[in-house]
């Protein structure tokens, strides 16, 4: 199951929820790390079996971008809300 998701900016805090497929989720933390900081178990959090499928699909979906591990993304970490 997808407990993570990567962005350039913040789009949610601790504490705030969100309905996905009509199932409520709640984020948990927020952090700020590296694209050299995730590793295979970091994609596999996204939904991806592996870095190297993460890497290519982000590629794909944005023409023209580098994967450029200096780069600093937010990751917010949610859970479903029981």
């Amino acid at each position: 199951m997808k407990t993570q998701q990567r962005r350039d900016g913040i789009y949610a805090y601790p504490g705030e929820t969100f309905l996905l497929d009509d199932e409520e989720f709640v984020v948990s933390d927020l952090t700020r790390e590296s694209l050299a900081e995730m590793d295979d178990l970091s994609a596999q959090a996204e939904g991806y079996p592996d870095l190297a499928s993460y890497r290519d699909l982000i590629l794909k979906m944005h023409p023209g971008m580098s994967w450029d591990e200096s780069s600093l993304v937010w990751v917010h970490h949610y859970e479903k809300k029981s």
